[in-house]
């Protein structure tokens, strides 16, 4: 890279002030006409530097911005990357998630960026990502800072050249958490994250000082308030010595088993008829009195156990479905289109000043009704069909799409008659 930076492939239109060789347009051309004659990922990496990293520095940056940052950049001590294209929606800023929040002596950016060129050697990028109001913001990215990682995507066909990556902006969660005084976060055991390790131990919270981390074993929990009535099930009926047999085949080194399930799942997703009770009682009976297990609570577990590992949450996680991501909510069309018409109304129906519409604006962006809009099959689409209220998640769409439309109707007329 430093090569490039001595023949002034990057940037070469800018002052020499800055470090550039101030050239003019015409000279940069023809440099990355040359580049490209050798290989389109050597002049990909080259020209993603000077015109989408450097420029947009140089144009629309503070002047410490530009001293800091394009000397470097110039001769290729640093790199850079340019963050706009996103997993969902590509490179279309209309539907961008990622955003930023002002935390007065910071900024909160959450959201992902994919397919980006230079991302995993870059020292900084330049990051677009949309503020509260919705209004697109350019932010500088250091390698380094909390929340921040690129890694590297793998089984590209060509311009193999060109280092392509992600952009993350995420493990802030934890951070969160710690300033607001928690020392403890309850969430998901994700396979991709645990790579092999166990979730019968307590972890570390990464970027954080002392917060730790007790992972939900999804196996047996979902035994419980899943499948415990599933009759197709091949464990049904499932039975205290059944469950217990199952909690023996554990690792004798297992510090804890943590069960999470949803209150909603004793009564109603597993009625009482189901012996759902009765089980619950005799489990903790059996696992007392004759198992010599004990229960605690999460509070208990965590000022009992000491972190033997880290864990690092680099993407969006949830409990939902077997890929524990945002899919259940954000995996098609309709659903993106849905979230996006909602959220674009945030201005107007602020502006109304109108309680009642503030609180049903609230209430249409509860989780369910996108929920209710997932295309699913096999498994996870059973799981969605069984919540549902309706037929198909087409009607789930088209249902909440005119609930919406006569919405912004009375947005409409609430803010002609202010």
């Amino acid at each position: 890279m430093k090569g490039l930076g001595e023949i002034g492939a990057f940037g070469p239109y800018i002052p020499q002030e800055y470090g550039g060789a101030g050239l003019d347009q015409i000279a940069y051309g023809l440099i990355m006409q040359e580049l490209e004659r050798c290989d389109s990922g050597l002049r990909s990496t080259a020209s993603v530097q000077s015109s989408l990293v450097m420029y947009p520095i140089y144009k629309y940056g503070s002047e410490e911005q530009r001293k800091k940052y394009l000397p470097k950049l110039a001769t290729g001590e640093w790199m850079g990357c340019f963050g706009l294209t996103e997993p969902d929606f590509g490179s279309n800023p209309a539907g961008m998630v990622t955003n930023f929040k002002d935390k007065g002596d910071h900024y909160l950016l959450n959201g992902a960026k994919m397919w980006i060129s230079n991302a995993p050697f870059a020292q900084i990028a330049v990051v677009w990502a949309k503020n509260e109001e919705g209004r697109i913001h350019g932010l500088i990215v250091e390698r380094g800072m909390e929340g921040f990682s690129t890694p590297t995507m793998h089984g590209k066909w060509s311009l193999r050249a060109s280092d392509t990556g992600e952009l993350i902006f995420d493990n802030v969660i934890a951070k969160i958490a710690e300033e607001l005084g928690y020392n403890t976060i309850l969430t998901e055991s994700v396979d991709r994250i645990l790579k092999n390790r166990s979730p019968h131990q307590a972890y570390a919270a990464s970027n954080t000082s002392h917060i730790k981390v007790l992972l939900r074993d999804y196996h047996l929990s979902d035994d419980i308030s899943f499948r415990f009535s599933d009759k197709s099930w091949q464990d049904y009926p499932i039975t205290v010595k059944k469950y217990v047999a199952k909690l023996k085949k554990l690792n004798p080194e297992a510090e804890t088993v943590n069960l999470f399930m949803d209150y909603e799942n004793f009564g109603e997703h597993q009625p009482e008829s189901s012996g759902i009770f009765a089980f619950l009682k005799n489990l903790v009976s059996e696992c007392i009195d004759n198992q010599g297990y004990t229960f605690k609570s999460p509070q208990q577990i965590s000022e009992m156990l000491k972190p033997k590992d880290e864990y690092s949450v680099e993407d969006y996680i949830s409990w939902a479905d077997t890929e524990r991501d945002l899919s259940a909510w954000l995996s098609n069309s309709m659903q993106y289109e849905a979230l996006h018409k909602i959220y674009a109304l945030r201005t107007d129906v602020l502006k109304t000043e109108n309680e009642d519409l503030i609180k049903v604006w609230s209430r249409l962006q509860t989780s369910d009704h996108y929920y209710y809009m997932c295309t699913k099959y096999w498994a996870d689409g059973d799981v969605h069909k069984y919540f549902s209220p309706y037929n198909s998640p087409y009607d789930a769409y088209i249902f909440f799409m005119n609930i919406l439309s006569d919405f912004e109707l009375l947005v409409k007329k609430a803010l002609k008659g202010k």
